[in-house]
């Protein structure tokens, strides 16, 4: 039983699959992937406590797990923290659970957050600081023969935002280059990611223009042919602008939610600027969660269905 949170979600995501795979070496196991915003609680408390007649066993592995923090969050309209609790103490002995929170948030003075620290191996993923990003990114391009040294590494590392996933997606490019790697090379390449258009992208998909959003969408994936990059990309920016909502009614100065959200004073100011409504920034995770996970099962394709759904979501 196991319990994951990091803000970071590249980090989440190789935990979920460092654990499934150590898992998997010992036993035979089904993953079964649901999140407590997304999907019907109804479905999940089944799949968690139901007997298998064939005696399967089953790697359940449950997002949003935001019950162990103070953050209001529109969960499923089935869940209640009751029926968790009663889950929890009636789950099939044959199942491992893994539950997922997107947040550093774990507030220990909840009767159930208390649970869980007693009861499962919780694991706390911090952020990577300057030096273990580095190092990353060093020993990435090497494990692609490519010649990087600290220099070269710091210049990529100082080019992009501290996302650990656009900072893969970036290197797997710069890895995929035929020619040696060297200053003017790297510019050349990092430079065309343009932060403020992955802003101004997911401003337009918030606040439903089409026109603008269409655009920038295609000029992203013409510079990055990476869909999956993009999703990501947009929801760390959705939870980002949420949590800020969040602090911002509690009165936080944009100085507070930046150091607490570790995050630049100016994204901070953007999103206040912007005034984002919580209830229209929880739709879009939604859309933007299943999509991501739609991608990852294989159910949705990502060549056509992806930019549908986005608009039929902008739509109404």
């Amino acid at each position: 039983m196991y319990f994951f949170y990091s803000e970071d979600i590249f980090l989440l995501n190789n935990q979920i699959k460092k654990t499934i795979k150590e898992l998997q070496q010992k036993d035979q196991y089904d993953v079964l992937s649901f999140s407590l915003i997304e999907d019907d609680f109804n479905t999940i408390y089944d799949n968690v406590t139901n007997l298998n007649f064939f005696s399967s066993k089953s790697i359940i592995v449950i997002s949003d797990a935001y019950f162990v923090t103070e953050i209001k969050t529109n969960f499923n309209k089935n869940y209640s923290l009751n029926k968790l609790e009663i889950m929890l103490k009636n789950f099939n002995p044959n199942n491992i659970i893994i539950f997922v929170l997107n947040s550093n948030k774990f507030s220990k003075k909840l009767k159930i957050a208390k649970y869980i620290e007693s009861s499962f191996n919780v694991k706390y993923l911090s952020l990577w600081d300057e030096k273990q990003t580095i190092k990353y990114i060093i020993d990435y391009l090497k494990s692609k023969n490519k010649i990087i040294d600290i220099n070269l590494a710091s210049q990529i590392y100082n080019l992009l935002p501290n996302d650990l996933q656009i900072i893969t997606n970036e290197i797997n490019k710069l890895a995929n280059l035929k020619s040696e790697l060297n200053i003017d090379i790297i510019k050349t390449n990092l430079n065309k990611y343009h932060n403020e258009d992955i802003f101004k992208l997911v401003d337009a998909f918030i606040n439903n223009n089409i026109d603008k959003f269409i655009k920038l969408y295609h000029d992203y994936i013409l510079l990055n042919d990476d869909i999956i990059g993009l999703i990501s990309l947009i929801d760390t920016n959705l939870s980002f602008y949420r949590d800020v909502v969040i602090l911002k009614k509690q009165f936080k100065s944009e100085e507070q939610i930046s150091t607490i959200l570790k995050s630049h004073i100016y994204r901070v100011k953007l999103a206040v600027n912007n005034s984002y409504d919580i209830n229209t920034l929880n739709d879009k995770i939604k859309i933007v969660y299943k999509i991501y996970k739609g991608i990852i099962n294989w159910n949705i394709n990502k060549k056509t269905l992806v930019e549908y759904m986005l608009i039929k979501n902008m739509k109404g």
